[in-house]
């Protein structure tokens, strides 16, 4: 296979459990981009819920994946752990702020799946903030599945 180019994404979600559209809507995503023959590689930040959901399709997508863990033992996933591969790159553990930035200056566009509307004090919704003005295409993808641009 020949690859067009290599395409860098960050991912962030909730902490909660990605609905089956929402898992379904990124799976599609993925079938997409290995069509148009980019070899890709996700950035994630390695916390329970939507992260962890997210490594496991990345992984079956033959993605390379680049972890960016969080300081804070409790809301860890450590897919590494889980679903190891040699393209798998885990960072040093950073605060949650920090990291989240740090992943937005890694990817050429954002991809969210947040549990509900924005609202202040989220993690999620901090780092769709972040990427929005740092000029990055978002892609969010709602419970329900459906996908909005910002």
């Amino acid at each position: 296979m020949v690859f067009r180019g290599s395409l860098h994404i960050a991912f962030t979600g909730t902490q909660e459990e990605l609905t089956r559209v929402q898992k379904l809507s990124l799976h599609y995503a993925f079938v997409g981009m290995k069509e148009d023959n980019y070899q890709i590689t996700v950035h994630h930040g390695d916390c329970i819920g939507a992260d962890s959901c997210f490594h496991t399709i990345a992984y079956y997508a033959q993605a390379r994946i680049e972890i960016h863990p969080t300081n804070i033992p409790g809301k860890r996933a450590y897919c590494y752990e889980r679903l190891h591969r040699m393209t798998t790159v885990v960072h040093p553990v950073k605060d949650p702020l920090v990291r989240n930035q740090i992943m937005i200056h890694s990817g050429r566009f954002l991809i969210a799946a947040p549990e509900g509307p924005e609202k202040l004090r989220s993690g999620t919704w901090s780092t769709i903030r972040f990427a929005i003005k740092m000029g990055k295409p978002v892609f969010i993808v709602w419970p329900n599945g459906e996908l909005e641009e910002r």
